[in-house]
């Protein structure tokens, strides 16, 4: 699974809304997207802060999850309106640290049917109207705004392309910083590969299936002889570097 990484501002994706911008070259059906950064508020007070999504899709705050609808199929409005939202005070300056994640699927299966993508982060700012976050709010540099999130796009198919929000939690490797536990959690691996290293999104997948991998042990630049089962995947983020890395017994 190829990743494609964009930076985004304001995110603001779909066909839904006449204004909102086409999706990345690659990505179209069954998809996956992370955004990482922060966002920077320029009045102090309190806001309104949400999404408007056909899909799924989870919000985080400082380490809080603050909107979890990753694994809906819901559509979204065709007009500036929140599909999921919450209230938070703000401070002017302050950087606060935020993923976006956001699921689709194309289908004309379901109750409505999700034909159409659609995803726009919103605010409504204190003594203000509703709008898309504006780029000069949003920055992937925790020093500077940039006017942008970094994201990274997964293109998948109609078994695997999403992460698995129900995966069980497991602790962070060496140097990185848990920001999510994730994606793959099946009793019986049903493949094989090799060569698996750190970064590596094979398999990545909505927790449909599990794989057996030969891993090379940190440090020595040699692996074990035997396969060793993924329990499961981590999403680490190493001074603003997100990868999904494989968690083996």
């Amino acid at each position: 699974m190829s990743i494609i990484t964009t930076y985004d501002g304001p995110l603001d994706y779909g066909t839904v809304v006449g204004t909102s911008s086409a999706l990345p070259a690659g990505i179209s059906t069954f998809y996956f997207v992370a955004w990482t950064g922060w966002l920077v508020p320029s009045v102090s007070g309190l806001y309104e802060i949400g999404v408007n999504v056909s899909g799924g899709a989870n919000l985080t705050m400082c380490g809080v999850d603050m909107i979890l609808n990753l694994s809906a199929s819901g559509s979204a409005n065709s007009t500036l309106a929140y599909t999921q939202s919450f209230s938070i005070y703000l401070t002017a300056g302050t950087y606060y640290d935020l993923e976006c994640d956001w699921q689709f699927a194309n289908s004309t299966a379901g109750s409505p049917p999700v034909s159409n993508p659609e995803f726009q982060l919103l605010w409504t700012p204190p003594l203000g109207s509703i709008q898309v976050i504006p780029a000069a709010n949003l920055t992937s540099m925790s020093y500077t705004t940039t006017g942008n999130l970094w994201g990274q796009w997964a293109a998948g198919n109609s078994s695997s392309w999403y992460p698995n929000s129900a995966a069980p939690s497991y602790l962070p490797l060496a140097g990185g910083t848990l920001s999510g536990a994730l994606i793959l959690d099946a009793a019986t691996p049903t493949t094989s590969v090799t060569g698996v290293a750190f970064g590596d999104t094979t398999g990545f997948g909505n927790g449909a299936s599990a794989q057996t991998v030969y891993t090379t042990a940190k440090g020595t630049g040699t692996g074990p002889t035997t396969p060793q089962t993924v329990v499961g995947y981590l999403e680490i983020n190493i001074n603003g570097v997100v990868a999904w890395v494989p968690y083996c017994h």
